[in-house]
C-alpha cells in the first residue's frame, strides 16, 4: 500500500487534482509564503511607481538645528538654480537637515544622524554637503579624503571647503558668524556606479549658482 508520505504523480491524478491533492497538501505553507512575498513586492512597486525622484539631495549637517524657514528658503533657492534636472516635470529638492555633534545634549537622534552621515559617504545620491564649522572640522579633517579638494579649488575653495558667509543669500538668512555654512563636494566613492561627470553635474551646478547669486538672493 502507498503511504501518505509517498506523493502520487501528475500522470496518475491529472494536473488539476495533483495540484490540489499533492502539491498544495505537501507545500501549502511554502506556497502561501511565496505568494505573500510576491504580493508585498508588487505592492511596494505599485506604491513607488508614481513617486517622482529627487532632482538633488543635499545634506546640511549642523551642531545647532536651523530654523525650518531657513531650510525651506535654501530648498527654494536650490530649486531655482537647478530646475527640473531629471526631466520628470517636477522640481523636487531634498534637503536632509541633520543635527549632529552638538556641544551639549547628545541623544539617540544625534547618534543616529552621525551613523547616517557615515553611510552617506558611500551613497551616490549625496554629493553636496553644507556644514557648520563644528561639523566641517570633524568630517573634513585633514587627510580624511572625504571631499574633493581639487574640485573645491575650482570654486575658490581651500582644503576641500568653500566659504558661503560672504554671499548675500546666506547673509539674508542669518547664516554668518557662528552660524556660517561651508560647502563641500564629496570625493566619488570607489563603489560608485556613475561616471565622474554625471556624479558631480548637479552638485556643481547648484554650487556655482549659489556662488554666483540669483534674483532670490539679491
Amino acid at each position: 500500500m502507498r503511504s501518505d508520505s509517498d506523493p502520487r504523480t501528475i500522470k496518475e491524478l491529472g494536473f488539476g487534482r495533483w495540484c490540489s491533492e499533492v502539491l498544495f497538501y505537501h507545500y501549502k505553507w511554502h506556497i502561501i509564503g511565496t505568494v505573500g512575498v510576491i504580493a508585498v513586492v508588487l505592492l511596494l512597486l505599485f506604491m513607488n511607481a508614481g513617486v517622482p525622484d529627487n532632482d538633488i539631495s543635499v545634506i546640511v549637517a549642523v551642531s545647532e538645528p536651523l530654523d525650518s524657514k531657513v531650510v525651506n528658503e535654501l530648498k527654494v533657492e536650490i530649486g531655482d538654480i537647478l530646475g527640473d534636472a531629471n526631466g520628470d516635470g517636477e522640481v523636487i529638492i531634498n534637503i536632509l537637515h541633520y543635527h549632529v555633534n552638538p556641544a551639549t545634549g547628545h541623544d539617540q537622534t544625534t547618534q543616529q544622524n552621525k551613523e547616517t552621515m557615515t553611510l552617506s559617504f558611500l551613497n551616490d545620491d549625496f554629493v553636496l554637503y553644507l556644514f557648520d564649522r563644528t561639523n566641517l572640522e570633524i568630517y573634513n579633517a585633514s587627510g580624511s579624503g572625504r571631499f574633493n579638494v581639487a574640485l573645491a579649488d575650482t570654486f575658490g575653495g581651500l582644503d576641500g571647503m568653500i566659504e558661503l558667509e560672504h554671499l548675500p543669500f546666506f547673509q539674508a538668512l542669518g547664516l554668518t558668524g557662528e552660524h556660517e555654512l561651508f560647502a563641500c563636494l564629496k570625493t566619488q566613492p570607489f563603489i560608485s556606479s556613475m561616471d565622474e561627470a554625471e556624479f558631480y553635474e548637479n552638485a556643481c551646478k547648484v554650487l556655482a549658482g549659489l556662488l554666483a547669486g540669483s534674483e532670490a538672493g539679491k
